[in-house]
């Protein structure tokens, strides 16, 4: 599971909230997981509204995961989805993310490890076969248990009319 929200400043104007739920499964002896699920997002606009509208979307997904030398954490997943907007035609995306985790404390990224945490995800739209979203991210992690972390993090997101820097705050749960 995982929670985020997204605000255009950091005194609480909501740009998104999303709320992720999926079951994966990696088959023995296979280095990929396969994994699908649903997710909901709400948007708001820019500025003072109490205006929003819900998005819900279903994906497939394929994660590889790597430990790169003793302290590199890898991670590449590729993401078909279908988004049911309110009030908007559906779309479909593909993406594709790729992810580096480094454990700043420990040699391992277990519990109570703090980490840097990069990643760049780049999004197609299917409908149209082109350019959609870029995101480039750098934050700081802790491993609060096996399954639980945190992070904190500046995204930079880029589409093809706009650029902006937001704050993440992410909560991950994997049981």
């Amino acid at each position: 599971m995982i929670i985020q929200r997204r605000n255009w400043d950091t005194t609480g104007d909501l740009q998104q909230r999303l709320i992720l739920g999926q079951v994966s499964y990696r088959p023995e002896d296979h280095p990929l997981r396969y994994g699908f699920g649903y997710y909901h997002l709400r948007h708001s606009p820019f500025g003072p509204s109490s205006t929003t509208r819900d998005e819900h979307i279903l994906f497939q997904q394929g994660i590889y995961t790597r430990q790169l030398g003793q302290r590199n954490y890898l991670t590449g997943r590729i993401r078909l989805e279908e988004h049911w907007p309110d009030g908007r035609d559906d779309f479909r995306r593909l993406r594709t993310f790729v992810s580096l985790n480094r454990p700043l404390n420990k040699s391992t990224l277990g519990q109570g490890a703090v980490y840097l945490s990069l990643y760049d995800e780049y999004f197609v739209d299917l409908n149209n076969v082109g350019f959609a979203l870029n995101r480039i991210y750098g934050g700081i992690g802790w491993k609060m248990t096996e399954h639980t972390s945190w992070q904190i993090g500046m995204m930079r997101q880029s589409t093809k009319s706009y650029d902006k820097n937001q704050l993440m705050v992410n909560l991950f749960h994997h049981y």
